[in-house]
């Protein structure tokens, strides 16, 4: 990433704007880890770097992926290819011999498996994509430079359809982070994230950043409009990989917070750039959506029915869900006259079922704390 692009974060809670972030170069520290930063970024992966007869192995889709190569596994071989414009490089587990483009090469240490990881020699790698690999043993820091940083190999999302590692590694990313300091782990919703791919493709097609579209309103609007609830939420753009985005997310008070908030359940994330022009590499936008509580409907937030039933559905993490109707006293939406419960089934993380009516008047239907309002003639 070049030291002059400009990058842009900017985070809401329940649609509250915090405001911009500029993200310069990162410092470098020793810190008594191994730390690897790729052109000034600090490399983050869910196992950290590890030392093996002196050298240097990372997680392979981390390195892989962030140096702007695809990575594959074959598991039956234990095979590793990496893929980049003009280089595939190939290793075995736990096999010395490797291949850049059919070239035979003899590793000192071999690729291995570390918690469910398969981790690669990182100067190896790095090299043989064409990078120049440099280790500071003061620091216990690996730095990479890549030959061409403006390649359009980077792992950016070209289209929206394009956009699945991107939304991938955010949330591995995130998930390491919240695990670490004993939070639950997020839930990825396709619901949540159509809305986040939404916007994100929204800001670069019509060249905004904010999170009010000018075309589809305020976050709670958008929101409101997808059939969700209020969600916490981080857009950012200007950066040119996922590690990149939350790196600059967490270095942020703001967007760090509704990342880590630990009533968090459900998540969706969506990154969109329109192709790049003229040598111009293309930017990047990012949404994250997290919604909170333990079960929200996905239906829309206000509606007017004349028949007797509703059918509803939404996600939980419960294995049984139960959803109140109160029939509201007229007038008053914050009193009610008359309440009534029914179970609905779960199924994996959705659930779903039906309201029955006894009564015409407005009712606030509730689960977890989600609400919907729904006026019965």
């Amino acid at each position: 990433m070049k030291t002059s692009k400009k990058v842009l974060l900017a985070a809401a809670v329940f649609c509250g704007a915090f405001g911009i972030f500029n993200m310069g170069q990162p410092s470098l520290q020793a810190t008594g880890e191994i730390k690897v930063f790729i052109n000034g970024t600090e490399m983050v992966a869910d196992v950290p770097p590890l030392l093996d007869n002196g050298r240097t192995l990372v997680p392979m889709r981390a390195i892989g992926e962030q140096l702007g190569a695809t990575v594959s596994y074959d598991a039956p071989t234990k095979k590793v290819t990496i893929h980049s414009k003009t280089q595939t490089v190939t290793l075995t587990v736990n096999q010395k011999t490797a291949y850049i483009n059919g070239a035979e090469q003899l590793l000192d240490v071999p690729a291995k498996v570390v918690n469910g990881r398969t981790l690669v020699p990182l100067r190896f790698v790095g090299q043989a994509l064409n990078a120049t690999v440099d280790w500071n043993g003061a620091t216990q820091t690996v730095v990479i430079t890549t030959t061409n940083t403006n390649s359009n190999d980077s792992n950016y999302a070209q289209t929206w359809e394009d956009s699945d590692i991107w939304e991938s590694e955010l949330l591995t990313l995130i998930n390491k982070a919240r695990k670490d300091l004993g939070l639950s782990t997020l839930i990825n919703i396709d619901e949540i994230a159509a809305l986040a791919r939404s916007h994100s493709r929204d800001m670069a097609i019509n060249n905004y950043f904010n999170h009010t579209s000018p075309s589809k309103g305020t976050a709670e609007q958008r929101m409101t409009a997808a059939g969700l609830p209020l969600c916490l939420e981080n857009i950012a753009h200007g950066y040119m990989s996922a590690t990149d985005t939350f790196n600059a997310l967490m270095a942020s008070p703001e967007h760090r917070n509704n990342i880590l908030n630990p009533n968090g359940v459900f998540f969706g994330a969506g990154a969109y750039s329109l192709p790049a022009e003229n040598g111009k590499q293309a930017d990047v936008f990012v949404t994250m959506d997290i919604v909170t509580g333990d079960s929200f409907f996905s239906v829309s937030r206000n509606q007017t029915v004349t028949g007797d039933a509703l059918s509803v559905k939404g996600y939980t993490t419960k294995e049984n869900v139960d959803v109140t109707a109160f029939l509201l006293v007229s007038g008053q939406d914050n009193t009610y006259a008359e309440k009534k419960t029914f179970h609905m089934s779960v199924n994996g993380s959705g659930f779903s079922g039906e309201i029955k009516f006894w009564k015409s008047g407005k009712y606030l239907i509730n689960v977890g704390n989600d609400n919907l309002i729904v006026t019965k003639q």
